[in-house]
């Protein structure tokens, strides 16, 4: 709580600094979070907006009990002119300065995204790094979550977000990391992919999209393949079942070096090297001394290549190179690259990748073996 209110006792300072054009926060409304749920060929828009009175007083939110927030409900055929109605309903000017997210239920995403992200960017209040999610509810829904540890779902869903790195279930995407994506050599892009399990907030994977269009979906498992490869890890687990029993281990470095080769017989290939260190969490059944250090190292690196191997199958068949293989051809080799960009989403279904996965277990503990006889 003392965090929350810390958070955003500095957005409101941030809000009435003193300048020529400032406004009172009274005749503000300070927008958190966009939702955008599309119906046929007119959007509803749920615009997350802070009640000041309301944050940081009381065990519920505001001194008698009331949410730190409101969300407002529009429509209309363009984003803009739902975030405007907002003006209409309260009085009070939209401030965007302090949007933190945007959610795009599966219909909006799927139509394709470009022309809400054109808004975000060309507006000169909105910051680039407003956080993308796509839901299978409708973000009315997703507004209205609980927050185990912070009153506004907003900011809840922008903290999830930000852990995505130190851990093996999602990536951090941003409207500007989307936007570069898009420039890049026919590269696909993955947005977190969200539902409500028992009122929360629940990370089930990603969605997949080719340019500004979501075309499939990858789930937990097949998304920590494609996060290897990637290379954007800061930390999470691993579980490895040996011999029917279990050893845990914990990210610390990771290094991923990807990279386009070209054959003696002129054909591509690309090659995939994941280097990284790892920490022992669990090993109750003393399998480090049970069958040695260096098998458990050889079943780590198996496993690691068995999960990429399965998540390029899957995204192969999609058809969409999400790890941006073909952009590394270009910058490697323009002239390769010309002569296979127009063909290069069948050459992608197709193309061979060679996996090495290195890593080391540099720390096992305070305990030496197991305790357990």
């Amino acid at each position: 709580m003392k965090y929350f209110r810390i958070t955003v006792s500095l957005m409101m300072i941030m809000v009435l600094s003193g300048c020529w054009s400032s406004r009172e926060l009274d005749e503000l409304a300070v927008v958190m979070g966009i939702g955008i749920d599309k119906s046929g060929d007119h959007l509803e828009c749920c615009t997350q907006v802070i009640v000041p009175q309301n944050v940081g007083s009381g065990e519920e939110g505001g001194a008698h009990g009331e949410k730190p927030y409101t969300n407002f409900i529009t429509e209309g055929k363009e984003l803009s002119t739902c975030i405007s109605k907002v003006s209409d309903t309260t009085g009070k000017y939209v401030f965007m300065s302090h949007n933190l997210i945007a959610v795009l239920d599966e219909d909006a995403a799927s139509d394709g995204i470009y022309k809400y992200l054109d808004y975000l960017m060309r507006d000169n209040q909105l910051r680039l790094s407003v956080c993308l999610f796509v839901t299978d509810k409708s973000p009315e829904e997703v507004f209205n979550a609980e927050a185990p540890l912070f009153e506004i779902p907003s900011i809840n869903l922008s903290k999830i977000s930000e852990g995505f790195p130190e851990s093996l279930s999602g990536q951090n995407v941003t409207v500007l990391d989307f936007i570069n994506n898009m420039m890049c050599k026919k590269k696909g892009s993955l947005v977190p992919f969200i539902t409500l399990v028992d009122g929360k907030i629940k990370v089930c994977g990603s969605a997949v999209f080719n340019g500004d269009k979501m075309t499939g979906r990858l789930d937990e498992e097949d998304l920590k393949g494609v996060l290897w490869i990637i290379g954007d890890l800061k930390g999470g687990d691993i579980v490895l079942d040996i011999n029917n029993n279990t050893l845990s281990l914990r990210i610390g470095r990771i290094k991923s070096k990807t990279f386009p080769v070209l054959d003696k017989n002129g054909e591509i290939y690309i090659k995939a090297e994941i280097r990284g260190d790892l920490y022992l969490v669990s090993d109750d059944a003393n399998m480090i001394n049970t069958i040695g250090m260096d098998a458990v190292v050889e079943k780590l690196n198996q496993s690691v290549e068995k999960e990429i191997l399965t998540s390029l199958s899957k995204t192969k068949k999609m058809g969409v190179d999400i790890y941006g293989f073909g952009d590394m051809i270009y910058r490697k080799n323009p002239a390769v690259w010309r002569a296979i960009e127009n063909t290069w989403e069948n050459r992608f279904k197709e193309i061979r990748v060679d996996i090495s996965a290195d890593f080391s277990i540099i720390e096992t503990g305070s305990i030496i073996g197991s305790v357990k006889k």
